[in-house]
């Protein structure tokens, strides 16, 4: 038995009940998933009162949230026990410590992402991804009105159709609704409590009208919103927290032939690659900063009740989650949590597409330096005059997305003179560009796995200087493993698994067999205690508990052969059929998002006690 939020019949959030419910084992195709945090949406508190209507009752409300997965029904491939998992949409029934999922269903959330973060946006996220990318595409020169621009799903669309160019008119009720909307990149702030939105947008627009509105509020805006669409408009009607709106006469879109849409983000991610595209772009926008995730709110899940009490009040703003009781992520309703998904420390530049196209001589031909699996690399010359390295992926799909989110969080933190490293990026409409030093003598990736591999061997002291050099960053452990065995981050099996390093190594080190992670082209000559050394501390770096891994001040002095950490090492048993290499190019590791971060999960699901001695 398990705790879950249960509905007996409809009405106000006190029919919200904590209860213990029985969920079963996972069937042929699911997965069971013990939840970490629980997206609160209006689309529950529809539920609940009955606008929409559940297939049974009682029922368990909810549709978004993150977890870790806790068993796998038979025959089913590619989810492992220890998954880190997520959902937004199908089926209902978020709201409980546990549930049983279809593995087709849920995406693997990445490693540098907060389960909180992703449990606050999937819905919500995926929701802006649809309204702007498939029921309108929003372009640069477009204007759009956002309704309730500092709720939830406002708050995304503001800083996406921003990022995409578009000039951005937002609603709000509040002073601080309003810094905040002009925070998330809104041009224009109507606070409709003190005057009328047509009026203004009339204003804004210079009589002309907008190119779409997206409208979650419903009755009390929706006949203001067809007022303020232009020729040929776009109403995008997507939520009533005011009310259904009035029925609405063809004649009344006839006067400016206007288009008008109630969608629903089920029918948009129906299909599977559709869904991974949704959460594929999505997660590269949290990546790479371009969207900022306030979590403003956070309830233990068995006060659901006063969480759908607050929202319909119009007392939060932002995103709310829901936390299981106990969790360790479980806080007081009122203690203040405002967490943001954009670190402000990340030394990226996000550069415009002008200044790109101008460096690359708008991606001439005569700039081309290579060709990867994901996109072409273009020589270039930045305005300031660095050199650069621009690789520009191909046509966009749920591999390409999390390609652009990886590279971009995993290479802007980890920076050294001999590795490849990342200057910034370009995210806009279908375009993503990535932007990294050029290097004339070559990276390190070049040396170990390319062109250069066999003719200019990096010998052992060379190798250890670069490790010391780089020891700084997010993926610290796994680039270590990759200096010492000159072997791929990421490398397909048979049968399309892909294992990554820290998995390959773990037989290996449990045997004590240290010879043969060293690059074998070494032939011996290196310091064998030293690379014992090594490859322990790259282990003790990929420990899956944050607590036991070194201090990078620590890695430095350990490798420089201090003292030793004596913290725990995670070793994970794990082991895979290996197969043959694949071909490597130097601007491409062929990550993709299904693949990568299974992988990642499935190598830190079973841990086993081991000591640095």
């Amino acid at each position: 038995m398990v705790k879950a939020i249960r509905v007996h019949e409809l009405g106000g959030p006190e029919v919200l009940k904590w209860e213990d419910v029985e969920i079963g084992e996972p069937g042929e195709g699911e997965i069971r998933v013990k939840n970490k945090a629980i997206g609160l949406n209006f689309i529950d508190v529809y539920y609940r009162k009955g606008v929409y209507k559940a297939v049974t009752l009682p029922f368990i409300p909810g549709r978004e949230a993150v977890g870790v997965v806790t068993a796998v029904g038979s025959g089913l491939t590619g989810r492992n026990v220890g998954d880190i998992v997520a959902y937004g949409g199908n089926p209902m029934g978020s709201y409980t410590e546990e549930q049983i999922l279809p593995a087709s269903n849920v995406v693997s959330v990445p490693s540098s992402l907060d389960p909180v973060i992703v449990a606050s946006i999937m819905l919500k996220g995926m929701t802006a991804w649809f309204l702007l990318r498939r029921c309108f595409k929003v372009e640069p020169g477009r204007t759009i009105l956002v309704h309730a621009a500092a709720g939830g799903v406002g708050s995304l669309l503001c800083q996406w159709a921003n990022a995409l160019g578009a000039t951005v008119i937002g609603t709000v009720s509040t002073e601080e609704k309003a810094a905040q909307a002009k925070e998330d990149g809104c041009h224009h702030i109507v606070m409709y409590t003190r005057e009328d939105f047509v009026t203004a947008v009339n204003a804004i627009t210079s009589g002309k009208g907008v190119d779409v509105v997206y409208d979650s509020v419903g009755k009390d805006t929706f006949q203001g919103s067809l007022a303020c669409l232009k020729t040929c408009g776009h109403m995008v009607s997507f939520g009533q927290s005011s009310g259904a709106p009035d029925p609405v006469p063809l004649s009344a879109l006839s006067a400016k032939s206007l288009f008008l849409t109630r969608p629903s983000l089920m029918h948009y991610t129906a299909d599977r690659e559709e869904l991974l595209k949704a959460a594929g772009e999505l997660f590269a926008n949290i990546a790479s900063g371009v969207l900022r995730v306030r979590v403003n709110h956070r309830y233990p899940l068995s006060q659901a009740a006063q969480a759908h009490a607050d929202l319909e009040n119009r007392k939060t703003s932002g995103s709310v989650v829901l936390i299981p009781d106990g969790a360790d992520l479980c806080q007081d309703a009122d203690e203040p949590n405002i967490r943001e998904s954009k670190n402000k420390n990340y030394p990226w530049e996000i550069y415009s597409l002008k200044e790109l196209l101008g460096a690359t001589n708008s991606f001439h031909n005569d700039n081309k330096i290579g060709e990867g699996g994901f996109g072409s690399v273009y020589w270039g010359r930045s305005s300031k005059g660095v050199e650069i390295a621009v690789k520009r992926l191909k046509a966009m799909s749920a591999k390409a997305e999390m390609e652009f989110a990886v590279e971009v969080e995993i290479l802007g933190r980890v920076r050294h003179k001999n590795l490849l490293g990342l200057r910034g990026f370009y995210a806009g409409g279908e375009e993503r560009l990535i932007v990294y030093d050029y290097m004339p003598n070559h990276s390190l990736i070049t040396h170990l796995h390319g062109r250069l591999a066999e003719d200019v061997l990096l010998d052992w002291p060379r190798r250890m200087s670069i490790a010391i050099g780089s020891a700084e960053g997010l993926a610290f452990g796994i680039l270590l493993l990759e200096i010492i065995s000159a072997r791929k981050p990421i490398e397909k099996l048979s049968g399309g698994i892909k294992r990554d390093i820290v998995q390959w190594a773990i037989p290996l080190v449990e045997k004590e067999n240290f010879d043969h992670i060293a690059d074998p082209r070494l032939k011996g000559k290196y310091d064998r205690a030293q690379v014992k050394n090594a490859v322990l501390i790259a282990m003790q770096c990929t420990d899956g508990n944050p607590d036991n891994r070194p201090s990078m001040t620590e890695v430095v002095d350990m490798l420089k052969g201090g003292s030793r950490s004596k913290k725990e090492v995670a070793i994970i048993r794990d082991l895979v059929e290996e197969d043959e290499d694949e071909d490597y190019d130097e601007y491409d590791t062929d990550t993709d998002y299904e693949g990568y971060h299974a992988a990642q999960s499935a190598a830190r699901r079973a841990w086993a006690g081991s000591k640095i001695r």
